[in-house]
């Protein structure tokens, strides 16, 4: 037990200079008022209570429906725009929550988190303060500059799952995509992909599982969780059938062989 609350703190304290050093940078943060895998408006009051928990941390939080201030609409970058990706199986309820910014890249994505409850708000709710259960050890503080949105089309960001993929832009299949099982690699590592459950696991040749991957409520969108990694990340399916997976440094791509 004294191991197991040891571990937590550690990872809270990772998420605490996670946070600190990504969300302190923006001033507001903009939830959904209804997202894709929703049917109407704040189903389940999910939305609403994404608004509360997040408020709990200090940050300024609006729905996306709401009036903004002069501030934020002369100062678009200032926000960071909430997703909430369901990644719901046939036994679970499974939520991720990601925040972007002005120009669609990722800038955390949190863990994902679950519940097994019967009852769908039940589930969503629980699911959801699963997920945002790290924000309990954060007090948000801006810090950064007003930066000022520049004033003309910006470029389609394809390479980031989940980030240049809006409705208007996602393909339901890419050209070429048949299966997600089978091997694939790039210069520093390969991998099988086999399917776990509901879901799916990438399996290196040496070491065994590498990773549990989810399923979105988006076809070609998965979310990745690494071996030994508190921060979830996204992939999407390229059009040649190569995953493109959100990393640290950028996003890495790992061709089918």
């Amino acid at each position: 037990m004294k191991k197991i609350i040891l571990i937590a703190a550690f990872m809270a304290g990772v998420f605490c200079v996670n946070a600190q050093s990504e969300l302190n940078g923006y001033k507001f943060v903009i939830v959904k008022k209804q997202y894709g895998f929703q049917k109407s408006p704040d189903k389940y009051q999910l939305n609403s209570l994404a608004k509360f928990l997040l408020a709990k941390s200090d940050l300024i939080v609006l729905f996306d429906t709401d009036a903004f201030s002069e501030e934020v609409a002369m100062n678009a970058c200032l926000a960071l725009k909430v997703d909430i990706i369901d990644t719901s199986g046939m036994f679970s309820t499974q939520l991720a929550v990601s925040f972007k910014d002005c120009k669609n890249n990722v800038v955390y994505t949190t863990v994902i988190g679950r519940s097994k409850a019967k009852e769908y708000k039940k589930a969503y709710h629980e699911a959801l303060r699963a997920s945002l259960a790290v924000f309990k050890s954060y007090i948000h503080t801006y810090k950064g500059k007003p930066l000022r949105s520049v004033v003309e089309k910006t470029p389609e960001i394809t390479a980031v799952a989940y980030t240049g993929i809006d409705q208007e832009n996602l393909k339901s299949v890419p050209v070429g995509f048949t299966t997600l099982l089978g091997l694939y690699a790039n210069k520093d590592m390969s991998f099988d992909v086999k399917v776990s459950g509901d879901d799916y696991v990438f399996v290196h040749p040496e070491i065994g599982k590498i990773a549990d991957v989810y399923k979105t409520f988006k076809s070609t969108v998965f979310i990745v969780q690494w071996a030994g990694e508190n921060q979830a990340r996204l992939m999407e399916i390229g059009a040649d059938g190569s995953l493109k997976i959100d990393a640290v440094n950028g996003v890495k791509i790992y061709k089918k062989q």
